[in-house]
């Protein structure tokens, strides 16, 4: 199987383009979008796992997917949580998927010691 095997070539006027060819183009369009939009977050959360964890990229990302694997959470949104958790804009879930909860929980900036709100507090 070819990397495109499941692109739909383009009907030309030829072709006599059928109602099902466009549906199928437009689902292709979508899934498309959907990626283009989704793949920022996941760089960047593939960093946030680099840096925390001293891997390369390629290692970063099968974190990511096996963590969406073990916890049927879409990629995007795994990488979503990490990077919403190591800003500190979000805490890690305990009551979520344990896989997914001890990944967040690494990936979690360590909350302020006493000295360090007493110094920001001056």
């Amino acid at each position: 199987m070819t990397p495109h095997s499941n692109v739909v070539p383009f009907p030309t006027d030829d072709d006599g383009a059928t109602a099902a060819d466009t549906t199928a183009l437009q689902a292709q369009i979508c899934d498309l979008q959907r990626a283009l939009l989704s793949l920022p977050v996941i760089e960047q959360a593939k960093g946030v796992v680099m840096r925390q964890f001293r891997v390369d990229a390629e290692t970063a990302f099968a974190v990511l997917d096996r963590v969406s694997q073990d916890t049927n959470i879409k990629v995007r949104e795994v990488a979503a949580l990490v990077c919403e958790v190591s800003c500190g804009h979000q805490r890690p879930d305990p009551g979520a998927d344990p896989v997914l909860a001890h990944v967040l929980d690494q990936l979690a900036p360590a909350p302020p010691t006493s000295e360090a709100a007493a110094d920001r507090s001056r």
